[in-house]
């Protein structure tokens, strides 16, 4: 611990660890770039987008109630071989609203963070067969990350951010936040659209084009080390075991 000339304390990493930011209200997260939207068509066998997704924001809830941070172990689940980290931030609700004008949604994000949903690709076709959107392939103990902190809304102009994914110091993705189809004030829009959002709920900007591993043909192995760092916020960093 340390003070400079006006007081102000600081602790040194070294000396402290980190824990999650927040415990989510819940989590909404969005498909939201168009590459990325392609490129894990393209793994499937189709070439064209549906039209839907130029006329509104796709977005699943995904669970709240099993949060890892920043340096948290991420055991390898029980079922599935190829996992994926995906490469996102978030904007966190800081206050009640419904029917949010995307030109007053500003108001209502009190900050921003690191996302990471493990995904379970084997898993995920299973899922997505049903048409009714992810399940089990992004719903486990550990499997949604955020951190390593929040930056206040004041602090961070979302808009045109560089973010890079690092497994085991090797750069996978490197991608801006202008990759967004659909701004934040604008999933706000959509999302409060009769349907009051809450004081720490997330909403997550959606993978970056080649945000993932699924669109490099690239999957993490057991002991990997995650690192996903976005302009202004710092760095998230896991590790993935299988025990």
């Amino acid at each position: 611990m340390r003070k400079n000339d006006i007081g102000e304390i600081f602790f040194s990493l070294n000396d402290v660890t980190v824990k999650v930011p927040l415990q989510p209200v819940s989590i909404r997260d969005t498909l939201n770039s168009e590459v990325h939207f392609k490129n894990s068509l393209e793994v499937v066998g189709i070439s064209e987008l549906p039209a839907l997704f130029y006329e509104r924001p796709y977005y699943y809830r995904t669970s709240h109630t099993s949060i890892a941070g920043h340096e948290d172990v991420i055991p390898w689940p029980s079922f599935g071989e190829r996992l994926d980290f995906e490469l996102e931030f978030a904007a966190i609700v800081g206050k009640k609203g419904i029917n949010i004008s995307a030109e007053t949604a500003h108001e209502y994000i009190m900050g921003y963070t690191i996302f990471n949903d493990i995904s379970i690709r084997d898993y995920q076709r299973k899922d997505m067969s049903t048409s009714m959107g992810p399940s089990k392939c992004k719903n486990f103990s550990h499997g949604n990350i955020l951190g390593p902190c929040i930056v206040t809304s004041d602090e961070l102009d979302p808009s045109n951010i560089r973010l890079q994914a690092r497994i085991n110091g090797e750069v996978w993705s490197d991608s801006r936040s202008s990759d967004m189809h659909y701004s934040f004030a604008q999933l706000i829009e959509f999302i409060s659209k009769e349907e009051t959002l809450y004081p720490g709920e997330i909403i997550c900007s959606g993978t970056m084009a080649f945000g993932c591993g699924l669109e490099i043909n690239r999957y993490l192995k057991s002991n990997d080390i995650i690192e996903l760092e976005v302009d202004g916020i710092g760095i998230l960093r896991n590790q993935i075991i299988k025990f």
